[in-house]
């Protein structure tokens, strides 16, 4: 996920939260909640829990990391990647 918000804000804007999403998602073939999904799952690696939704969001991330995270993102940075070069 750093990558990926490294090349979206290579332009020296900081994107964040929607803008964050919707840009991604119009340099790539993902969907906006897709995206908002990842990047809630990382801001709950970076920060300690509050609640329980929190911790909900956490632990269910972490559990498909692997299968519905990893390879999508990667995939999404390459073709971002690709489209700016």
């Amino acid at each position: 996920f750093n990558a990926l918000e490294l090349i979206v804000n290579k332009d020296g804007k900081k994107r964040e939260s929607d803008v964050f999403d919707l840009h991604v998602a119009s340099l790539s073939s993902m969907q906006q909640t897709d995206v908002e999904e990842w990047r809630g799952l990382y801001n709950r690696t970076k920060h300690a829990d509050r609640n329980a939704t929190e911790m909900e969001t956490y632990k269910s991330g972490i559990k498909q990391l692997g299968s519905k995270y990893l390879i999508p993102i990667r995939k999404c940075y390459q073709n971002i990647v690709l489209s700016v070069l």
